[in-house]
């Protein structure tokens, strides 16, 4: 198969996947797109086509030649249309053993950076994730499953090797849509909202996405004392999504659909960074710990504690690793949340002074990361080692986040340490 570059139409023999909508007819070629999206002039594409008339070249490059467009917008205007999703490679965190998984000369060669991997799936950024003979070489090299996203030649060239959060800028997603895309990374976890909300009217039908916005169930700003209100302000503690349930959280995607004017940015922590600093004395010494994990207890530092016994009884407390590998990196990451309670085996007051300790210690500056949202954001992280918590903003402000979260293989005890 031939590789597509934008704007060229190839001959009717070619096997290139009827997924490139960008390609498949005259009147419906890049340049067309472009202009119907007011990206460009007619006049533009008229000298495009003229040059390329002379040239023979492509009508994508000749545009951005042209500087008539960027790369952005040619080939996120080709992602929208194939209804693939577009990145836009933003600095957060690397993951050294999926960046290995790829030799480099290979990245080089078939523009594909690797982003993460879940279970047997890699997903890669390329500038054309349409060519199949570039899916199936990267197969073959990694022996994964291989799943293309969209992203620029130039942004391929200059990413940083790999990142543990990833930003996929302007999106356009509805519920259905965003279960599906997650569904391609692992069983999906059941929002635990419902479960620890009975009795109430909630915003959003299927129990595989989050409502993380200030919202009731009438789309009204929540009132000031509400219960659900106040049990949603515990996002602004640094916590790891799921780890309170057994089978713990693996990657989360949250789609940003209204964002308020000013404040509400979600901060990372880097766990793996942040184990790695520790003296070799508090490494030994945290070894083999386990703490005991529950979303009560996360609430309950806020006073958040008027929930009925059945749903305290529906999500009980479960143990976790302290320090436990990345299954991807194999790298030794501290695995913590707001939702860890104590230590077992340890007085309770040691306990969550150690974990306090631990907390503050992972998210000095150097270690986080602020994500500033925009409407049509689609951030995705990895909770196996990093966390996360929302930052302030003017709660009368509509903000409107929905989150999916993928399941763990297993309680981290039964993952190695």
């Amino acid at each position: 198969m031939r590789h597509v570059r934008p704007g060229k139409t190839p001959s009717s023999t070619s096997s290139t996947p009827s997924a490139v909508p960008a390609v498949s007819s005259r009147n419906n070629t890049i340049g067309q797109l472009l202009l119907q999206e007011g990206h460009i002039i007619q006049r533009q594409l008229d000298d495009a086509l003229a040059k390329q008339a002379e040239e023979d070249g492509y009508i994508g490059d000749i545009l951005v030649e042209m500087e008539a467009v960027d790369q952005t917008v040619l080939y996120s205007t080709l992602a929208q249309q194939a209804g693939i999703p577009f990145v836009r490679l933003e600095p957060a965190y690397q993951d050294p053993a999926v960046a290995g998984m790829v030799a480099f000369k290979l990245i080089k060669k078939l523009r594909a950076i690797p982003l993460f991997k879940v279970e047997k799936t890699l997903t890669v950024a390329m500038d054309d994730p349409t060519d199949l003979n570039r899916i199936q070489e990267l197969s073959f090299a990694t022996g994964c499953r291989v799943h293309g996203v969209y992203t620029t030649h130039d942004a391929i060239e200059a990413a940083i090797d790999r990142y543990a959060v990833v930003v996929f800028r302007g999106q356009t997603l509805d519920d259905r849509q965003q279960i599906a895309f997650a569904g391609h990374f692992g069983p999906i976890h059941a929002s635990a909202q419902k479960a620890r909300h009975r009795g109430i009217k909630h915003r959003l039908e299927s129990d595989q996405i989050a409502d993380i916005s200030n919202l009731d169930g009438d789309g009204k700003v929540l009132d000031l004392n509400s219960r659900r209100r106040l049990d949603w302000l515990a996002n602004r503690l640094w916590h790891t999504d799921a780890s309170f349930r057994a089978v713990p959280g693996a990657l989360s995607m949250l789609y940003a659909h209204i964002v308020p004017a000013e404040g509400g940015d979600t901060e990372f922590a880097d766990l793996r960074a942040a184990y790695e600093a520790l003296p070799e004395t508090k490494k030994a010494e945290l070894e083999g710990l386990v703490a005991e994990h529950s979303i009560w207890h996360s609430r309950g530092q806020l006073g958040v504690t008027k929930y009925t016994p059945e749903e305290i009884a529906s999500l009980p407390p479960v143990p976790q690793r302290v320090v436990r590998t990345h299954p991807g990196s194999r790298r030794k990451t501290l695995y913590l949340a707001a939702h860890a309670s104590h230590i077992l085996g340890m007085p309770v007051a040691d306990g969550r002074l150690l974990l306090l300790d631990l907390i503050e210690h992972a998210t000095r500056p150097r270690f986080v990361h602020a994500h500033t949202w925009k409407q049509g954001d689609l951030v995705i992280w990895d909770n196996r080692c990093t966390m996360h918590r929302a930052r302030p903003f003017d709660t009368t402000q509509v903000r409107d986040l929905r989150r999916v979260t993928t399941r763990d293989v297993a309680s981290t005890l039964e993952q190695a340490a």
